[in-house]
């Protein structure tokens, strides 16, 4: 049972990088919020806005 909660727990982390990263953000921070959160972090990460391209 532990088992089948840490590979959860690694799926929504991955889940949750690709997901920030395609967001232009930190993608640590991704894994972090789905390893720990689940599928709360993956709807926190859904929210967040995109950042805007800088003009310089």
């Amino acid at each position: 049972m532990a088992l089948l909660v840490l590979v959860l727990a690694i799926i929504f982390g991955f889940i949750g990088s690709a997901m920030a990263t395609s967001r232009q953000t930190s993608g640590i921070g991704g894994f972090v919020l789905g390893f720990f959160l689940g599928a709360i972090g993956l709807v926190i990460i859904a929210m967040t806005p995109v950042p805007k391209a800088s003009v310089s």
